[in-house]
């Protein structure tokens, strides 16, 4: 199947900025997801999108029949589609929005001849790819929102439970920090967002364990073998995840540790500076910057695990 869709779509090829390795993605899938990328293939043409657009529809056209003709039927309400092109504004790129091009995308769906709209999807608008919420932009506030949530609910329904402190050990290890902790390896919270998901939880766990849950959280994040909780701390943990993922993938040297890489190397680029970020990372600053002057506040790769690489 992904053979036949070769034919119809050009796919993206993501370089390093030497030219010397380059990463050809058609298509990502997992079980029944599936993630199509079209890139433009005349990036000096003036109408560049337009072209681009007019690939893409004839690439999610040609999927659905060869999925149709598999046995297969899309489910278009549940699809979605983003523009991911930038203009220059006085040196800086902006992500190209609806508002600054207008266009929309119809699919027919087996044996329906009738058009249906696919709904299209901002580049500060997240869809859930595998229990994560990243959108385009790099923007993971709604992933925030979420997790803040999920740990939220948690906290409430420890509240009206009665626990042994050995039991809500073996809750927050079994339970917690595998669902509220899931996306570390490629997150990017800031450490005031990391207090903001567990805060509540924290407390919650700190009392079924015997502790007072206003007890010193410097104290409560430091190992147990000290004699206090040995609770995991969100950043650190993003911190250590991420630095873990991007090592294995690249020392592998597989398809996703290239593209890691490749993208360094632009990021690398457009930071400006002479030393490498990896050694000589810089730090974010502690206000909310324009992402016009800003080009570092870009996440790319995240921002936790480059500051825990400069700690």
């Amino acid at each position: 199947m992904l053979r036949a869709l070769a034919k119809f779509n050009p796919g993206v090829s993501i370089s390093c900025v030497e030219g010397e390795r380059t990463v050809h993605r058609l298509a990502d899938m997992f079980v029944d997801d599936k993630d199509m990328w079209t890139a433009s293939t005349q990036p000096e043409n003036p109408r560049e999108i337009d072209d681009m657009l007019t690939d893409f529809r004839r690439a999610a056209q040609a999927w659905e029949r060869i999925l149709f003709a598999s046995g297969g039927l899309l489910a278009l309400h549940k699809c979605y589609w983003w523009v991911v092109a930038w203009r220059w504004i006085d040196g800086m790129p902006e992500m190209v929005t609806e508002e600054d091009y207008p266009a929309t995308l119809k699919l027919t769906n087996g044996n329906d001849p009738a058009a249906v709209p696919i709904t299209r999807l901002g580049p500060d608008d997240a869809n859930v790819g595998l229990g994560f919420r990243m959108a385009p932009s790099g923007s993971q506030h709604l992933e925030v929102a979420y997790r803040t949530k999920q740990s939220n609910q948690l906290a409430a329904r420890l509240n009206t439970t009665t626990l042994t402190a050995t039991e809500a050990w073996v809750l927050y290890n079994s339970i917690y920090i595998p669902k509220v902790y899931y996306p570390c390896k490629i997150s990017a919270f800031t450490r005031r967002e990391w207090n903001d998901v567990t805060r509540a939880a924290t407390g919650a766990f700190l009392s079924r364990m015997g502790f007072n849950r206003n007890t010193s959280r410097r104290a409560m994040f430091r190992p147990d073998r000290l004699g206090v909780a040995g609770l995991t701390d969100g950043f650190s943990r993003q911190g250590a995840d991420g630095i873990t993922h991007f090592l294995t993938h690249t020392r592998w040297n597989s398809e996703l540790g290239k593209v890691m890489l490749n993208v360094l190397s632009h990021l690398q680029l457009l930071s400006g500076r002479g030393a490498c970020l990896l050694e000589e990372p810089e730090p974010l600053p502690q206000k909310i910057q324009n992402k016009k002057r800003n080009i570092l506040h870009w996440q790319y790769l995240g921002r936790s695990w480059l500051l825990t690489l400069r700690d």
